[in-house]
């Protein structure tokens, strides 16, 4: 869900109407006290622990509400074991981003299977973002053969690009 993620000091929480998927976008906003670490925890939906083990990435759709350049590793998304997102088990890290206010298609792959203990996910700067609004939508953990990045369709037909999935649906 979108609603309910807690921000860091010194960062702000919020949503906006701009989304790929459902009515509202997560945006977390650092202020200029804020430098480098946990920028915003939510608790997985449905509570307690969930097993990813059966996925090896993470998708998600990412802007930035201003052109601001990022260095592939500056930004990461985070499982982690407790509800607060402290402690990290997959840390996955973010590549190199156009500086546009463009959606930013995501797959960040860990290269192996993910957790069987996740009960938060996270959003960590590993270097200090400034002080511009950054934009999250449909983040979900898939495996090898789904992602934002695959064409469906059918043979000989045109195929599609994925623009979100929500639990079983795909649009």
């Amino acid at each position: 869900a979108i609603t309910g993620w807690t921000a860091a000091a010194n960062v702000t929480a919020g949503t906006n109407a701009n989304r790929k998927l459902g009515a509202t976008a997560v945006t977390l906003t650092p202020a200029a006290g804020f430098t480098t670490g946990k920028m915003a925890y939510k608790a997985i939906a449905g509570g307690g622990t969930q097993d990813f083990s059966a996925y090896t990435k993470i998708n998600l759709w990412f802007r930035p509400t201003t052109s601001a350049a990022f260095n592939a590793s500056d930004l990461r998304i985070c499982l982690c074991s407790d509800t607060t997102g402290d402690v990290v088990v997959n840390g996955l890290n973010f590549p190199a981003t156009l500086p546009s206010t463009s959606w930013n298609c995501l797959v960040l792959d860990y290269g192996a299977a993910l957790s069987a203990s996740v009960q938060s996910v996270a959003i960590y700067a590993n270097v200090d973002p400034g002080t511009v609004v950054l934009v999250f939508n449909n983040i979900f953990a898939a495996n090898n053969d789904l992602s934002l990045q695959t064409l469906i369709g059918k043979s000989d037909d045109v195929n599609y690009n994925i623009q979100s999935i929500d639990g079983t649906t795909i649009k």
